[in-house]
Formats: C-alpha cells, structure tokens, sequence
C-alpha cells in the first residue's frame, strides 16, 4: 500500500509544499484527504485528493493543521480500486476470454492470466485438440493399413492394433493364402495328370485320377480312350482261313467252317530249312529279304516269334514276325569254332499252318 502523503501547516506557515509531479500525483489520486486540527479538539474534513478546502476559527484562534491523503491502492492487479462513499473499495476484476480452450486466473502481481488447457482423455484411440468454441474435442482417429489382410482395431491404453487375418476355409483341396489388396485367396490344388483319358480330382487333400469309363457294354468291342475320347474297336476274330467265317459272339471269336470252299490248293504246305554263318564274338543281324522266310515264297510270317529260344550256353536269339532275327553270341559259355546253333520255329501262309516246322542252322566260327 502507498505510504501515507502528508502536508503540514502551522500557524498559517506552510512547511512543505509538493510541487514535484510524482509526488503531487499522491495527493490526486484514489484516496482520501484527512484535515486535523490541533486546537481544541480535532476536526476531520475527509475527501479526495485534489481536495481544496478552508478551516475557520472562531476569534481568530491560530491553529496547526496536518493533512493525510491516504491512497487506496491496494498494489492487487486483480482489483479496481475506487472510493465510494468516502470509503476505499476493491471490486475484484472478472478474467474471461471467452475461450474454452483457456483456464482463466489472476494473479496479483500480473493480473489476468489465460493459460491454454492440456486436452488429454488419456485414451490412445483418440485425438486430443480444443475448438475456441466448443473446448476440448477427442476425435476418434482411425486405424486402417490399407492391409487386406488385417484385422484393424485400436486399445485405447496402446493405440491402433494390426491383427493377421487366418484365412481358412476349411476344404483341403484348396491353397489358402492372402493377398494384402484382395485379401483371403482360396486356390483350387493342381490335380492335372496331363492324361486326358482320366478324370482329375482332389479328395481330402490327395489327387485322384480316375480312368474314363469307356465300357459300351458289348463284349465283341475292345474299348479304350483315346485323347479323352472312347474309342470302341470291334474284336478281330479273322482267323487268315478264307474257308471259315469269322465272328465275335458274347464275347468269343467263333470260326465257322464254309460249305465247298476252295482252299485245297493253298493248304498243305511245307518250310524249308535255312543255313547260316556268324561269329562267335560278335552280334549277327539278320534282315527279312535274308531270313527265315525269304526262300519260302509261300510264307507270310512267323508264328509266335516271341517263344523261339537257343540253348542259353549258345547265346541269345531274337526271332521277328517278319522273318528277321539277331544273333548274340557274346554271352555264349563253351562255345567253339564250327558248333551249330540251332532254332525251330512255325509259319503261315496266310491261309494255314504249314505242316511242319523250319529249322534254322547258324554255323559258328571263331578266329584263332
């Protein structure tokens, strides 16, 4: 509080006057003016400052008068000091901005203070911000990735959350994978054998190629695919007789023997035997124009060639259809210097059997 300011007169003698601005503005301020007097009694004459004033006596009477102006200035920025009634008063001052985003205070020193608010809900799935109008705003933020293959959530104590996805769609023949723009993909299992003539599929997890029914339900077909198609190709009952009629029942290939057919002049028939020379150590290669049936002009094949064999100390010997054989000699244990190896085998004309069987002699020789 200001110090007390005072004047003082005596005997109409003035001590001390104030003429400096600063200490003049003392006595013109918010305050109050008190006059005493020093003769009989005291008499106050209360007022503001600035206060112009005379004090009468009776019979002349020469007095002593001090003046006091007491300020009302309480040194509290967070007042108004004035003097009502004569009287100081301190109206406390209102702080409001008008903002919510603020917490308005004062201070005694300073005056009003405005200190910005901490909007914090404590809650990480929000953003925390102030709106001067409306005051503390928690906007929910968002969590998304852009993953298709989360699961996008928030914890309010961790923020955003990224789950994996489990995509499963509970059939074993599929591949389940996931693709982060597509999300779950559920690949069928690869079961192609590249056969056309099965029918592919996944059972449990496990491919399963199945053969294509080809079956059309007549024993006189041989039925089989081809390409993925059913092919059904009718028995071949031909037994080479012209003298029998040929025919497939349930089944069966039935020869029916034909009544006065000409076939005397083909049947019987007779092979003749065949001589040849070869190397005890090397493979022979016999040609058809060369083998077995080439001075048989009436020959057409060899029947059953695959049954034809050698004594195994000789070697091997590989008999075809067509009359051409091979020969090998290098596996042979005993084998000597003009030994004969000898096969026997049967042949047709077409027509018939011949009556008996060739028989091919191949003379070995070795070198000394």
């Amino acid at each position: 509080m200001t110090p007390t300011v005072s004047l003082k007169k005596k005997c109409d003698e003035i001590v001390k006057e104030f003429d400096d601005p600063a200490a003049l503005a003392a006595w013109i301020g918010v305050g109050r003016l008190n006059f005493v007097t020093s003769t009989k009694g005291t008499a106050n004459i209360d007022g503001p400052g600035n206060y112009d004033s005379r004090i009468r006596t009776f019979g002349e009477e020469k007095i002593c008068v001090t003046y006091y102006y007491e300020p009302c200035d309480d040194d509290n920025a967070c007042t108004t000091d004035s003097v009502v009634d004569n009287k100081c008063v301190h109206t406390p001052i209102t702080c409001d901005d008008s903002n919510p985003c603020t917490a308005d205070s004062c201070d005694p020193a300073k005056g009003c203070v405005f200190t910005p608010i901490i909007c914090d809900d404590k809650n990480a799935c929000t953003e925390d911000s102030c709106d001067p109008a409306e005051g503390c705003v928690f906007t929910p933020i968002v969590c998304d990735d852009k993953n298709a293959c989360t699961e996008d959530s928030c914890n309010p104590d961790t923020g955003c959350v990224y789950t994996p996805i489990i995509c499963d769609d509970k059939d074993a023949c599929t591949v389940d994978s996931c693709d982060p723009v597509e999300g779950c993909v559920f690949t069928p299992i690869d079961c192609d054998d590249g056969d056309p003539c099965t029918i592919d599929e996944c059972v449990d997890g496990e491919c399963v190629f199945t053969p294509m029914d080809c079956d059309d339900g007549d024993p006189c077909t041989i039925d089989r695919c081809v390409d993925g198609k059913c092919v059904f190709t009718p028995m071949d009952c031909d037994d080479g007789d012209p003298c029998t009629s040929d025919a497939c029942v349930d089944g069966v290939c039935v020869h029916t023997p034909i009544t006065n057919c000409n076939c005397a002049s083909k049947c019987p028939w007779s092979i003749r035997n065949d001589l040849y020379t070869a190397s005890c150590t090397e493979v022979k290669e016999v040609s058809a124009i060369e083998g077995i049936l080439a001075n048989d002009p009436a020959a057409v094949a060899v029947l059953n060639p695959e049954s034809i064999t050698i004594d195994p100390k000789y070697g091997t010997i590989e008999v075809h259809e067509d009359g051409s054989f091979v020969y090998d000699p290098t596996e042979a244990r005993g084998l000597y210097n003009g030994a004969y190896v000898i096969f026997k085998y049967s042949a047709t004309n077409g027509y018939c059997e011949a009556k008996n069987q060739g028989t091919a002699k191949i003379q070995v020789r070795c070198k000394k």
